[in-house]
């Protein structure tokens, strides 16, 4: 396939897959963060400013939606770009692809794997390991972090059941690679919907 594209809520593992997958079939990867930080948008922009964590989880992750709804035309450049230039394939990861955009183009040698983490206290501990700022937080705000990726995880589960494109969980992340890999390969498969993993 030409593009693939991981994406998520942030600390799932996506970033480590796709550099790896990348390395496995040199191909270039385009980091949808790179977007994000280089854009003046408010959508795009409100993780930057520290009160917005006192929202609810609810209205962080509508935030979150939009954030992806307002990427999307840039990201789907990349992808038109990326289908034209046949030298070299694409990996696009990250947070903001929504499984309705990328419905558009299964089959366009475009393919599109989720990764989700269900479980709160896995992302609060991969978080409180990972991101400096969000060691910064007061508990409470931090429960919101933690709870809004938890719905944004839900939300986009649903969304791939409905559009038929595969989600898989973070963990184990030993598996994560040969997961998104096969997740991949499944999204390619015409008629093939639903997860490779199901919540309990």
């Amino acid at each position: 396939m030409q593009v693939s594209v991981i994406a998520g809520p942030s600390n799932v593992g996506k970033s480590t897959a796709a550099k790896a997958l990348g390395e496995i079939r040199g191909a270039r990867l385009l980091e949808v963060d790179d977007l994000a930080r280089s854009s003046t948008s408010k959508a795009l922009d409100f993780e930057r400013d520290p009160s917005v964590w006192d929202q609810s989880p609810t209205s962080l992750c509508e935030l979150l939606i939009g954030k992806g709804i307002a990427l999307w035309p840039e990201i789907a450049s990349w992808i038109d770009g990326s289908i034209i230039d046949t030298d070299q394939p694409t990996i696009i990861e990250g947070e903001g692809p929504s499984p309705g955009h990328l419905r558009a183009y299964q089959g366009a040698d475009v393919a599109a794997v989720f990764v989700i983490e269900p479980d709160a206290r896995r992302l609060h501990d991969t978080l409180s390991e990972r991101s400096q700022s969000y060691r910064k937080l007061p508990p409470l705000q931090q429960a919101n972090v933690v709870q809004m990726n938890v719905l944004y995880g839900e939300w986009l589960r649903h969304e791939c059941d409905r559009q038929g494109i595969p989600w898989i969980e973070s963990q184990p992340w030993a598996t994560l690679l040969t997961r998104c890999t096969e997740a991949l390969l499944e999204s390619k498969e015409p008629g093939r919907v639903t997860a490779m993993r199901t919540l309990d």
